[in-house]
């Protein structure tokens, strides 16, 4: 059986009323949210350079490239369909460009 979670949405208009304390604690709950996004995004590039070590090993042992087109425009896909709605389709490629760029110099280390 399937229980409904309640969950408090936010309006997306202020109210004109609004108190300097509800804007304090407002301002509370975002730096909540922030902490809350960089433990995890932190966990993730953490685990991603675990894994691309391993990568960067494995490509070595068989002879192949770091870079693989056909992968990256994949990753940079789920990047854009997951964040580009959100904060825009250029700011959510420019991080996946990042996080494969992190996971590159990652796997070339392992062929030193």
């Amino acid at each position: 059986m399937k229980t409904k979670t309640k969950t408090k949405t936010l309006k997306s208009t202020p109210k004109k009323t609004s108190s300097k304390s509800e804007l304090v604690q407002l301002r509370k709950e975002i730096a909540a949210l922030d902490k809350a996004f960089l433990d995890v995004f932190r966990h993730y590039l953490t685990r991603r350079e675990a894994l691309a070590k391993i990568v960067g090993s494995i490509k070595t042992g068989s002879g192949l490239a770091i870079r693989d087109p056909k992968i990256e425009t994949t990753v940079l896909g789920q990047f854009k369909r997951a964040a580009g709605k959100t904060l825009g389709e250029k700011a959510a490629l420019m991080i996946g460009k990042t996080v494969l760029a992190a996971s590159r110099k990652t796997q070339a280390k392992t062929r030193r």
